[in-house]
Order: C-alpha cells, then structure tokens, then sequence
C-alpha cells in the first residue's frame, strides 16, 4: 500500500450537485446583441447573439476546415469544443494572440480556411507509407 501514489485522473472529478458553497457556481454570461453587417443565409437582416471568446486553446483542420477548440467567457469547462474558425470573425485579437503563442499549430491559409485536396491527399499518403514502415520494421 505504501507504493501507491495519492492521485487520480480529473475525468473522476465532478461538480457537487448541491453546491453547498455560495457563489461556487458561475452563472454563463448573457450574449451580447450584434447587429448582422451581411444578410444571413435565409435573407434576414437584424440582431444575433454573441459570446466572448477568453482564449483559444487549439487548432485543428477537420474535415477540410479550420477549427478552433475554445474557452468562453464565463461558461464552465465542460462545455469547451470544436467550433468552425468562420464564426470567430468578429475575436480577431484572440486568434492573433493564439496564432502568435503556438505558431507550429494549423492557422488560417491566406486563400480561404478550407484545406485543398491535394494536400489530403498528401498527408493520407504520408500517413500510409509511415504504416508500411511500421508493419515492415514489426515483421523483421
């Protein structure tokens, strides 16, 4: 028993139901009405909702698409997750900020956000010859 190391995985922690502790909670924070500069898809034009964006903490491309795992203001932490890079548009200064502290990570290409199909078809090409290296190097 004396071996045993005292810690656990935080997927274990949850939040207390009862939350016995006032002002333990943080209520979401309201969204802030913005007026739409472009007519949307269905022809509308007028107010929409938005929320702050605290910060950024990744970057991938899915799909062919840039996408942005995001931490918003005044939300918990459950309920960070994969959004479009499209609909940050309006947090430029966070998206510099994250593009500036991990510059190794995928950012916007100057031709658009979605990734072109010959460099799919590259990486897929990549990922496959390093399978058969692998396979070869395991049969040896």
């Amino acid at each position: 028993m004396q071996q045993l190391h005292p810690v656990f995985h935080t997927s274990l922690l949850q939040l207390d139901p009862e939350d016995p502790l006032p002002g333990q909670h943080i209520e979401p924070q309201a969204p802030v009405q913005v007026e739409n500069d472009e007519t949307d898809a269905i022809g509308l034009e007028g107010l929409h909702d938005e929320w702050e964006v605290e910060e950024i903490l990744d970057s991938r491309f899915s799909y062919g698409f840039l996408e942005y795992k995001a931490k918003w203001k005044g939300f918990p932490v459950e309920q960070r997750k994969w959004y479009r890079a499209d609909l940050f548009k309006n947090a430029p200064e966070v998206v510099q900020n994250f593009h500036i502290a991990y510059p190794d990570k995928p950012k916007p290409r100057p031709d658009g956000l979605r990734i072109r199909q010959s460099e799919l078809d590259e990486r897929t090409k990549q990922q496959s010859t390093a399978r058969e290296r692998n396979l070869r190097s395991r049969h040896r």
